[in-house]
């Protein structure tokens, strides 16, 4: 069992480096900057000091952690919703919707202008309905500025998944390693101006990094009553995350895949059945309210859901970017069945059209737009009509002057991290292959979620955005990456 075990393990960390390695090449060459490559070679040396900076004072970061983590969260929340009202813009298309959407049913009860729309995409009631509770709140206290409550509530759920990507990478290697995490993010631009783009991506993000931690805290559970805790709550979080973003659901499996790679199958089993119920409970109930109380025309739902492969056709043409002409041939369709059944003919049309060396270079290009985009594609909301025009207009928007040089920057210090991702599966690789690896590095979820999420993306519709509520994961992936980098030196220094 423990060969089988290794061998796996060892056959998961190759491919993931192969892979994720492949993107960010891919990624680096892709619409090449001189920029992106100077900020990536000053970058990877600055972490490195920085990380060794931290690991010198480990008795200082134990002691003070506390400390550093408020101070490290009260910044970043007060930059982010200056930033938030600086940057205000009116939403449109799909945000619109959410944003819209909730403030007309805060206000009306019903949400009966955004229908059609709802009809299309059910996918996003759950980001219209967390909108929604907080509008509802607010309006309790005679709060009528729900764009500056929503890019608040935004700002609160990015840093607590922060501060959880801290706790779970303290929960892995200690305090050093949890103050470590924080310079990421404090070095990572987007996280400023996260705040204003209160979209599914970002209302998400808090919810992959909370099923790591928790599932964590579940590996330790001693007592049956905490497994099944834990359980429950790793299969709450996933229920909320997966009405807000279906790809939360990647983490669950990589929890569960980690829990028998680790032997621990009773807890897998647990966590299995209690995170399926919890679920099934929630999707089916969540599903029933809106059926019966607001789009309640069942044949128009029927006839009008985008089906889920809509989005993987979309992803075979031309970079797999949206696509006006695939959402004209998948509404042409009055009939379902005959619609899905299209969809699928064309799919396997454009596979064969394709073919092996197609597919491949298709994967570089998404690879590099859905993976390699170091700003996490914030300007896609951005640009809609800012209210007012500020000198942090003159970088974020896509047509300003110096967004070249922003998004040169980003991708270099994103491509920085993702490198250390790979760097950090080398590490392990190395470790399962000399049989040194230790029970934190038998914690491989973090590193099959994010391979999960590539696989996926390599396959979904092409955009930047949806990267976003997996970066804390790409985080606690990186933490690591420098330790083969220092090892290497090291054995220089001593040659």
């Amino acid at each position: 069992m423990e060969k089988t075990i290794r061998a796996l393990t060892v056959a998961f960390y190759s491919v993931f480096i192969l892979l994720i390695g492949y993107i960010t090449l891919a990624s680096l060459v892709a619409d090449f900057s001189p920029l992106t490559l100077i900020t990536l070679l000053l970058f990877l040396p600055g972490i490195y000091f920085i990380r060794r900076a931290i690991f010198k004072h480990d008795a200082f970061m134990l002691k003070h952690y506390k400390k550093l983590l408020f101070f490290f969260a009260a910044f970043m929340l007060i930059l982010q919703i200056i930033f938030g009202c600086i940057l205000r813009f009116d939403p449109v298309f799909d945000m619109d919707a959410i944003y819209g959407g909730a403030i007309e049913w805060v206000e009306t009860g019903t949400f009966a202008s955004y229908y059609d729309y709802y009809y299309y995409f059910p996918n996003n009631l759950g980001g219209m309905s967390l909108l929604y509770i907080f509008f509802k709140l607010a309006s309790y206290l005679g709060i009528s500025d729900f764009f500056t409550v929503g890019l608040i509530v935004n700002s609160i759920l990015s840093v607590c998944a922060m501060l959880i990507c801290s706790l779970t990478a303290k929960e892995l290697g200690g305090a050093k390693h949890a103050v470590f995490i924080l310079a990421f993010f404090l070095c990572s631009p987007p996280f400023y101006f996260i705040a204003p783009a209160f979209y599914t991506d970002s209302l998400s993000l808090i919810f992959p990094i909370l099923i790591i931690y928790l599932a964590l805290r579940l590996r330790r559970a001693v007592q049956p009553w905490q497994t099944a805790v834990f359980s429950v709550l790793i299969g709450l979080t996933a229920s909320i995350g997966m009405l807000i973003k279906s790809t939360v659901i990647i983490t669950l499996l990589a929890v569960i895949i980690c829990l028998l790679m680790n032997k621990k199958l009773l807890k897998a089993l647990v966590c299995c059945l209690c995170s399926a119920c919890v679920i099934i409970i929630s999707l089916t109930a969540f599903n029933s309210y809106f059926a019966s109380r607001h789009l309640t025309d069942a044949e128009k739902a029927r006839i009008q859901n985008t089906p889920y492969t809509h989005w993987l056709m979309m992803g075979l043409k031309g970079t797999g970017g949206y696509n006006a002409a695939d959402y004209e041939f998948t509404r042409s369709f009055e009939d379902p069945i005959e619609r899905n059944q299209a969809i699928n003919r064309e799919i396997r049309r454009r596979i064969s059209e394709l073919g092996p060396a197609g597919l491949i270079e298709l994967a570089a290009v998404k690879g590099a737009l859905s993976m390699g985009n170091g700003t996490y594609a914030l300007s896609d909301f951005l640009d809609d009509s800012p209210v007012r025009q500020s000198p942090l207009h003159s970088f974020l928007l896509y047509s300003s002057p110096y967004y070249p040089a922003y998004s040169s920057i980003c991708c270099g210090i994103h491509l920085s991290i993702m490198f250390l991702a790979v760097m950090s599966a080398l590490e392990k690789l190395l470790a399962a292959l000399k049989k040194k690896y230790t029970e934190p590095a038998r914690f491989m979820a973090p590193y099959i979620a994010f391979f999960g999420l590539a696989l996926f993306l390599l396959m979904w519709e092409t955009s930047g955005r949806y990267i976003t509520n997996y970066i804390p994961i790409l985080f606690i992936c990186a933490a690591q990456g420098p330790e083969l980098l220092n090892r290497l030196i090291f054995k220089i220094k001593r040659h």
